[in-house]
């Protein structure tokens, strides 16, 4: 069959369709292709087409009317956003889609339980999934903004993208995007069919007689803003609290706990544990850290799950989470795995541990859609100082203030001094001056060989910082896959590099040498790896640092298509390289 493609660029025509494309992956409601003349794009097309005839109307609504954000600035995803249309003999079949690197990616379930996390070699960093938390609000906010709503969120029609590559670590990734509530350029709305029980808002659900809970589409779609604010909620609490259900916990025997969560969500704040109130009808959970939660992380979860209050919106969780990301204020001093959600970090708390360090665990890398910066190594904290807001303006109005007072002072008093007396005044006004001027000459040339100096201190610095700046240690990212190590010798060139950025040799120790001249871009020169931001390389008998973005890998002895990361296993840098064979190998480098 052949398919058309319906894009902003115009049409393609897919020529014998399941022939040349290549199957990805699919699920109930469709199947999801690579063809080789839209290699960027995955192409979904429905099984049945019923189901492609129940779509045809939401999905051109989606291709019209897509968020800001379905990629981020640098080109990563963050939704499965369709960006044209796919049809046979003009009937719709499904729709294109930018590409979802599944590879290096993890579901926000596998990332909220701490078994799948361990199973799976995902790092056990309360700090990414804190950043995890923040972007997943971020992606909503952006959603919410034009007027769509996921309805049916929930940690597993989510991604989160690993450590491998630190410039989208911890991105989420929204899939299933046509099961969204959709706004339509004409004001028209299409309404969502899935919801999942354990993160229904109670004004979505319905209670039935044996005690589960379901939901019609009209409650869902009605209450569409409440209902994905209070899922957000939930996942946020999970993320941040050992993954507990916020209606999960302990019976006191005041009164029965219903045995499925969504049941306990129908009757509002009662079987919520984790408030700033003790609950008498159910007790939080052992495991729970959310005692040392700040103040504003407990009113805004007791806003939501509290029954009598409105869910807060993403934006506030963004607002709230942010301030939770600043390394100074809040990084554990005692395990680096460990985050402060507060003033003190609860899971140190918890184990009973805060007085005796722990051995730092492997680093989470820095993320991507919120700008993280690097763990540098702890610093006594500043004393608190006065915001400079506007202090010149006050201290310029005090000034003057004091100024004009002593003016009018002064004035007042020379008008009624005798005339003997201003005599004096202006006899001892004279002399002091003279004194004054007589001084300056002895003070300049006492200070002139001193500040000649200082003149030349600064200057010698400013010729020798290249050579000696070197960057502080950052995080790396830790490299999730499972393919073979071995050591890198220490006695030779670690890797090959091609120069992207001739500037950089255009520093003081190298700009002078004759042989740089012969270098062009693309050149390949070998160098040792620093750290995570530089590279330390030799070249014409000349030694120096250079920022890694300045150069790209390009191959280690017989191998090519190299990536630079960091090992989890062994806590140092490594490059994963692909040998002759097609094989995969890391190597541990120094």
């Amino acid at each position: 069959m052949d398919i058309v493609y319906e894009g902003p660029m115009g049409q393609t025509v897919l020529r014998d369709f399941t022939a040349a494309a290549v199957r990805l992956g699919g699920g109930g409601a469709g199947t999801v292709y690579r063809h080789p003349a839209l290699p960027n794009l995955a192409l979904k097309l429905y099984n049945d087409p019923a189901t492609a005839a129940e779509h045809a109307e939401k999905v051109r609504a989606m291709v019209a009317r897509p968020p800001r954000n379905v990629k981020t600035l640098n080109g990563t995803v963050q939704m499965a956003w369709p960006e044209g249309i796919l049809t046979e003999n003009g009937v719709l079949r499904g729709f294109a889609m930018p590409i979802v690197d599944f590879g290096h990616a993890w579901t926000l379930q596998q990332v909220t339980r701490p078994t799948q996390r361990a199973r799976r070699g995902i790092p056990e960093s309360l700090r990414l999934r804190l950043y995890a938390a923040l972007n997943l609000s971020i992606v909503l906010d952006g959603l919410h903004e034009i007027g769509h709503y996921v309805i049916d969120l929930k940690p597993q029609n989510a991604l989160v993208y690993d450590t491998s590559d630190s410039r989208r670590s911890a991105y989420v990734v929204l899939v299933d995007c046509d099961g969204f509530q959709i706004r339509g350029p004409d004001g028209r709305r299409h309404d969502a069919t899935l919801a999942t029980p354990e993160f229904l808002h109670p004004k979505a659900a319905t209670p039935g007689a044996d005690g589960s809970v379901s939901f019609d589409g009209r409650s869902i779609n009605d209450n569409a803003g409440l209902q994905d604010q209070f899922a957000l909620a939930i996942i946020i609490f999970q993320l941040l609290n050992e993954s507990l259900h916020p209606m999960s916990g302990r019976e006191t025997g005041v009164a029965a706990l219903p045995s499925e969560l969504g049941a306990r969500l129908m009757h509002g704040g009662r079987f919520y544990p984790y408030g700033v109130k003790d609950n008498p009808y159910i007790k939080p959970d052992s495991d729970s850290i959310h005692t040392w939660f700040s103040p504003t992380l407990r009113v805004l979860f007791d806003r939501a799950f509290s029954g009598d209050t409105t869910p807060p919106r993403p934006a506030e969780w963004v607002a709230a989470l942010r301030e939770l990301t600043e390394p100074q204020t809040f990084e554990c001093p005692n395990d680096e795995s460990h985050w402060m959600l507060g003033n003190t970090c609860g899971l140190c708390a918890r184990l009973d541990h805060t007085a005796k360090p722990l051995a730092p665990t492997a680093k989470p890398g820095s993320v991507g859609q919120v700008p993280m910066p690097p763990k540098r190594p702890q610093r006594p904290k500043p004393a608190p100082t006065r915001a400079p807001t506007r202090t010149w303006r006050r201290r310029l109005k005090k000034t003057l203030l004091h100024g004009g007072v002593a003016t009018g002072l002064a004035l007042g008093a020379w008008q009624f001094m005798p005339p003997e007396m201003r005599t004096q005044v202006e006899d001892g006004a004279i002399a002091v001056v003279a004194q004054v001027s007589d001084a300056v000459p002895v003070i300049e040339r006492a200070l002139r060989p001193a500040v000649q100096r200082v003149i030349e201190q600064v200057k010698a610095l400013s010729r020798n910082a290249e050579t000696t700046a070197v960057a502080s240690a950052q995080s790396p990212s830790p490299v999730q896959t499972a393919a073979s190590h071995r050591a890198a010798p220490k006695d030779l060139p670690i890797v090959a590099l091609a120069v992207k950025d001739l500037s950089v040799f255009s520093s003081p120790h190298f700009a002078d040498k004759e042989e740089l001249g012969k270098v062009e871009k693309g050149a390949k020169v070998p160098a040792r790896v620093h750290d995570a931001g530089w590279y330390q390389i030799s070249l014409a008998g000349l030694s120096g640092y250079v920022p890694r973005s300045s150069f790209r890998v390009v191959g280690y002895r017989d191998m090519d298509d190299c990536r630079m990361g960091w090992d989890a296993r062994t806590a140092k840098p490594s490059l994963t390289c692909r040998t002759k064979t097609g094989t995969r190998e890391i190597i541990e480098l120094e």
